[in-house]
């Protein structure tokens, strides 16, 4: 048959034996679209092949026939993307491929089964989190397999990298996250766990409001040490404003209920974790940015109606008696309505979806997507640009400027006359004042560009759970469509229900995001103008005054 041409509309890394990996804008050869799943067959420019999602993929253009893939093979992930092999030892945890079969690890019950003790590592920045999982750094598995880290190119952006899912595996996220029974083994369930509630809205499915809104505030970092000094950490005092009561956490504490809310609401955007930090991890500069994004990431979890009320986050902000914290953490960790489960704990209105209609939805977000991963992406390269020219050639260039003033001014220093002597005070406070302009400019960017940067790095995480979501629901609908005629017809109705379940979820998650989207970044657009205002009110101020110099 002949082939088409399809490119890349995201990174993909393969997570098993029969699948392609591939990068973002790269032109694969589409051989086969009727494997099924949401998944085609493609071979790439060398000759590999293997299967690929269906909604990562746009199609360009058919080509001519190309010659049968005996064997599909499977590429080593992209250097683009994945981590350089480090030389340390190789941690003892087990390491999750990159198309992990979920987007956090299964029960981590022994490795988190004391609290504080098995933590007592202080490795908070030794291992980085992969799919909310703990894994070593670098290097190959015990099966000799490179780990496949998937890590943004610009990951030293503004002093720290952001995990990121991009990745999608047939069978780990459709199958072994139990979506595949819940649509033809679903087992129902006492209302009273049908705790997250969709209703209609004028813009169709969305979650029902947070009965009582909290907010909760991260402050107080501050350098602790266990076991005599031997071990050093950083603990956070964490409050939720519904009991005023701080807790102490660790950056462990926040990766572990980070990974406990991922695997429970796989299809919901739980945002990463800043990223794990070795060197310098106690200076102040680090301490205090990674207190901004972890209080971004709580505010993120505590606005959003169906996390807000999750009983493993209420334990995460409440608990501070050790023995409690252990019941609690086990009771989390085996939580039955976790993955393709939690649909099972979904309430969605009686009014049926319009299936043309969701599928429009879906679509347009999905387009929506990724533009916006590229604007963002694009705006934290300009903002981190901008960023060092603050704090190099623009100080350096008014700085050069007001020293050349200076000279000028002193130049005139020996013409002693009354009338002269004026306009040389003048020049020299002009000098002065350019100065100090490159001083303000060289100070300026934590008043609104770090903030705005913030932001973008929060919301480039957040983008990146999106693609897995979408290629799940499109899935689902495969998957019926493939099994509908070997149903029986009472059997047929039950699945569909489900499946509209899995959509009305999907649709109420986009709805979750465009209405944050609308005010977070409306905030951070008006304290970045607001912060430029105030600069250039003190530049043109610092002007005025030097004019006078000259009355």
């Amino acid at each position: 048959m002949a082939g088409i041409q399809a490119k890349a509309l995201f990174d993909f890394a393969s997570g098993g034996a029969g699948e392609l990996g591939f990068y973002e804008n790269e032109v694969l050869t589409i051989t086969r679209q009727d494997v099924g799943g949401g998944w085609w067959e493609a071979v790439n420019s060398h000759g590999e092949s293997g299967l690929v999602p269906e909604s990562y993929l746009e199609v360009v253009r058919n080509t001519r026939p190309l010659p049968p893939v005996n064997k599909p093979t499977q590429p080593v992930a992209s250097s683009k993307w994945q981590q350089p092999a480090s030389s340390e030892p190789k941690s003892s945890k087990p390491v999750p491929a990159a198309g992990g079969a979920q987007k956090v690890a299964g029960n981590r019950e022994d490795s988190y089964d004391d609290w504080d003790d098995d933590w007592d590592d202080d490795d908070d920045d030794d291992v980085s989190t992969i799919d909310g999982t703990e894994a070593n750094r670098a290097g190959p598995d015990a099966n000799g397999n490179q780990n496949k880290v998937l890590r943004r190119r610009d990951e030293k952006s503004h002093g720290q990298s952001t995990n990121v899912r991009m990745t999608f595996n047939r069978f780990s996220q459709f199958t072994r996250t139990g979506v595949d029974s819940f649509l033809f083994e679903a087992a129902e369930v006492h209302d009273s766990d049908k705790n997250a509630v969709i209703v209609h809205g004028s813009n169709g499915p969305m979650w029902k409001g947070i009965d009582r809104p909290f907010g909760c505030i991260i402050t107080s970092p501050k350098k602790e040490t266990k076991f005599r000094g031997i071990k050093t950490f950083i603990a956070y005092q964490v409050t939720p404003s519904f009991s005023n009561i701080a807790v102490s956490r660790r950056y462990k504490h926040f990766d572990w209920l980070q990974q406990r809310l991922a695997e429970k609401f796989s299809v919901l955007a739980v945002p990463p974790l800043p990223e794990k930090q070795i060197a310098g991890r106690f200076e102040d500069e680090f301490v205090n940015h990674r207190l901004r994004h972890l209080q971004l990431w709580m505010d993120r979890m505590c606005k959003h109606p169906v996390v807000a009320h999750s009983k493993v986050l209420h334990h995460f902000l409440t608990c501070t008696d050790d023995k409690k914290w252990k019941v609690g953490k086990r009771d989390a960790e085996k939580d039955v309505y976790v993955g393709g489960k939690f649909f099972l704990t979904v309430q969605v209105p009686m009014q049926p979806l319009d299936a043309r209609d969701s599928e429009t939805r879906i679509d347009t977000f999905g387009k929506l997507l990724r533009s916006m991963d590229d604007s963002v992406k694009n705006l934290i390269e300009t903002c981190e640009s901008n960023n060092k020219k603050h704090e190099g050639p623009f100080r350096k260039e008014f700085q050069k400027l007001g020293g050349a003033f200076t000279t000028l001014g002193k130049s005139f220093a020996s013409d002693e006359r009354t009338v002269a002597q004026g306009l040389t005070r003048a020049v020299e406070h002009t000098g002065q004042t350019y100065n100090e302009i490159g001083e303000l400019f060289a100070r300026q960017p934590p008043n609104d560009l770090h903030f705005l940067l913030d932001g973008l790095l929060e919301y480039r995480g957040l983008l990146s759970t999106f693609p897995e979501t979408l290629l799940l629901q499109k899935s689902a609908l495969t998957k019926v469509q493939e099994s509908g005629s070997k149903l029986p017809e009472s059997e047929q109705q039950q699945v569909l229900s489900r499946v509209e379940v899995i959509t009305s979820t999907v649709l109420a998650e986009v709805d979750h995001f465009n209405q944050r989207r609308v005010t977070d970044f409306k905030g951070y657009m008006q304290k970045y103008v607001q912060g430029q205002i105030n600069f250039y009110k003190q530049v043109t101020a610092k002007l005025e005054d030097t004019l006078k110099q000259y009355d």
